[in-house]
Formats: C-alpha cells, sequence, structure tokens
C-alpha cells in the first residue's frame, strides 16, 4: 500500500464521527453503572445502621431491601448493556469501567442469595 494510501485511509477513518445510538448506549449504560452502584450502597449502609446501630429499625432494614432489590434489578440491566457497548463503542472503554460495570451488576444477586440462605 502507498503513503498516500495510508494517509487517504486515516482521513477517512478519522472523519467519521460514533454512531448517535452508541452515545446513547454508553449514557444509558454509565447510567446504570451510577444509579446501581448508589442503590446497593445505600442498601449497605441501611442494613449496617439497622443490624449494628437500632436493631429495632424496620423501616430502615426494609429500605435496605428496597434498594437493594432495585440494584438488583437495574444490575440485569446494567449486566445486558455492558456486553453490548463493549462490541458497538469504536474504542473500548477502560477494563476497570467494565469490570466495575460486572462487579455492580452481579453483586446485588450476590448479596440476595446470602440473604436467602440465612
Amino acid at each position: 500500500m502507498s503513503r498516500e494510501q495510508q494517509r487517504r485511509k486515516t482521513k477517512t477513518a478519522k472523519k467519521r464521527p460514533p454512531l448517535p445510538e452508541v452515545d446513547t448506549l454508553t449514557v444509558a449504560w454509565m447510567t446504570t453503572l451510577a444509579t446501581s452502584s448508589a442503590c446497593l450502597f445505600g442498601a449497605l449502609l441501611a442494613r449496617g445502621y439497622a443490624s449494628l446501630i437500632d436493631r429495632s429499625a424496620k423501616m430502615i432494614d426494609l429500605l435496605s431491601a428496597y434498594l437493594l432489590t432495585v440494584a438488583a434489578v437495574i444490575g440485569i440491566v446494567l449486566l445486558i448493556l455492558t456486553p453490548i457497548v463493549v462490541r458497538r463503542r469504536r474504542s473500548n472503554p477502560p477494563g476497570y469501567i467494565v469490570a466495575a460495570a460486572f462487579i455492580a451488576g452481579a453483586l446485588p444477586w450476590l448479596l440476595i442469595l446470602m440473604r436467602m440462605v440465612r
């Protein structure tokens, strides 16, 4: 391949903007990651408060269960969106973000299973 063909190829590759639906999927993916992480963190804080500080706080324990359920439902969406976004984006997101997405999507289900076993 000649030098001129290589230059043309890189110029045309740089001119193509990312697809709009990929940007929308990326925003939705990051929003589900943030929401699932926040719900999971809130559930853990509420559970810690209800079990360590005030054992008679039934509403706080109920809030913990609610937040864990919401994190689990959003985690399913997160687990579905993660491979789609990674495949469709032109440049891959950082590996630690992808790992955090898989952890944030699966951890609520692991906690629910642990609660059911006890």
